[in-house]
């Protein structure tokens, strides 16, 4: 009995699962299950997908590299050795730029020995320069010969510079002309040339209409206004001796404006007494040869 049951529940069990599988075929053969069977393949394609890729990239890393990415390297190598060199140059360029820059030496020429003994001269080394740093830096200072400040010195070494150059050669000047200038007005002249310049300012002065002190207004047959004298000499001689007189331009068609100034005489000539004025008249009367005024002339 035992063995006729256990042969019915094998036989039922293999029923049941003959079943299973009608029911499972059924299943898979119906149209829902056919979206499904779709999806998993293609899951188990995309899967495959990222495996083949995985694998490719290992193979890259590895030393059997693909030929695309040997082709590449020789460029990427290229690129970064001038990279490389350029940074080099640069580097190269700057420090030698650094190394050659101009450096500033000590002056030790006479005029700055000169000048920073002066400026150590005029300090006051006693005072504390955060106290006071006028009395530090100008404390000792004291006027020097005839020059009451450094900018009179200064200006008076330059002048002598200027002199000595002036006196030099001409014919090595790079101012030959304002050197002969000056040279012609410095120069001792010899008697001739003296009587030529004084024969010369003569008849300048004829020229002009002034003829004293040759001629006196009361022996002139011609005599010239004292105003209209002075006027020449200051518009076409650009001498001013009591005012100083030129003409402004108009503009656009206006008339043309007088514009009077001082001249060179001031009011302090006055004060030169009688005596030296008639040792400059005697004086002046014998450089062209005139008789001196008597002093009843000089009074008038």
């Amino acid at each position: 009995m035992e063995n006729k049951s256990t042969v019915d529940n094998k036989a039922e069990k293999g029923s049941d699962q003959q079943q299973q599988k009608k029911k499972r075929r059924k299943q898979q053969q119906h149209p829902m299950m056919w979206g499904k069977k779709a999806a998993d393949k293609q899951g188990k394609q995309r899967d495959k997908r990222k495996e083949e890729v995985a694998v490719e990239a290992v193979k890259g890393l590895s030393p059997l590299a693909p030929v695309a990415r040997t082709k590449t390297a020789p460029l990427a190598f290229t690129t970064l050795s001038v990279l490389s060199g350029f940074l080099v140059l640069s580097s190269a360029f700057f420090i030698l730029k650094y190394l050659r820059a101009p450096s500033v030496g000590t002056c030790t020429t006479a005029g700055c020995i000169a000048q920073a003994k002066a400026i150590i001269d005029a300090m006051d080394a006693s005072v504390k320069p955060c106290s006071d740093f006028y009395r530090f830096s100008c404390g000792s200072w004291k006027p020097r010969g005839p020059y009451r400040s450094m900018i009179e010195q200064i200006f008076a070494n330059s002048f002598a510079i200027a002199i000595k150059e002036l006196e030099g050669n001409a014919n090595e000047s790079v101012l030959p002309i304002a050197q002969r200038y000056y040279q012609s007005c410095t120069a001792k002249r010899s008697e001739d040339l003296l009587e030529s310049d004084i024969q010369k300012f003569a008849k300048f002065k004829r020229d002009l209409g002034l003829l004293w002190p040759e001629q006196w207004p009361e022996e002139s047959n011609s005599s010239v206004p004292p105003l209209k004298l002075l006027i020449n000499l200051t518009v076409k001689w650009n001498i001013n001796l009591i005012f100083n007189l030129h003409a402004v331009p108009g503009y656009k068609g206006r008339p043309r404006t007088l514009f009077i100034q001082r001249g060179v005489l001031r009011p302090s000539w006055s004060l030169y007494k009688l005596e030296e004025m008639k040792r400059s008249i005697e004086e002046h009367c014998q450089y062209l040869k005139a008789p001196a005024p008597t002093p009843v002339l000089l009074k008038r």
